[in-house]
């Protein structure tokens, strides 16, 4: 019996030695490890591209990170904005919902549109009447263009637009940055 004891007391470093190696390698119990797990009701911030699953008029959307993890967008306030940005890159912050390896799940609080599928970095801002877009860092731009007259139809709507910068426009009330539109899109009518 004294022997077995012994035998224990020696193996017992060895096998937390074992144990700790294999949680470090694995990545397992671990919240703040990419492979690792994250715990429910834990805010995080992800990037990636936003994707619809499935088929209408039962489609989920998802975000999946370049690493190929997929995150499933559930009970979020923004689903609808995020849904008009599908295969565009966003970063979203969050609370995880549940995480498992087979589905983990996020509650988005808030977003910011990286890019468009083609590259191109937006400005993702408020239409505003007198042909203005205010953007989300509250900078002001002059919409020129074909899409001038369009963009108005939409005073009020959160829309994300690219273009070409132009020469800055004096107006009685302030001086504004100009952008040739050359591509929008409507986020929140």
């Amino acid at each position: 019996m004294k022997t077995d004891r012994a035998v224990g007391r020696r193996l017992l470093p060895f096998v937390v030695m074992v144990a700790a190696i294999t949680v470090a390698l694995c990545g397992c119990g671990g919240s703040s490890g990419q492979g690792g797990s994250r715990s429910v009701d834990e805010f995080v911030v992800v990037r990636g591209k936003l994707t619809e699953l499935g088929g209408t008029p039962f489609s989920l959307l998802a975000l999946e990170t370049q690493s190929g993890k997929v995150y499933m967008i559930e009970q979020s306030s923004l689903a609808e904005e995020l849904r008009t940005l599908t295969e565009m890159e966003v970063s979203v912050r969050g609370k995880v919902l549940r995480d498992s390896a087979d589905e983990p799940a996020l509650d988005v609080i808030s977003y910011d549109l990286l890019a468009l599928p083609s590259g191109e970095v937006p400005i993702v801002g408020v239409i505003r009447s007198g042909g203005l877009i205010e953007d989300t860092n509250l900078v002001t731009w002059v919409i020129q263009g074909d899409f001038e007259t369009l963009l108005q139809t939409f005073v009020g709507a959160k829309v994300w637009i690219v273009g070409v910068p132009m020469q800055s426009v004096d107006r009685p009330d302030a001086t504004y940055r100009a952008i040739l539109v050359t591509e929008y899109g409507v986020i929140r009518p």
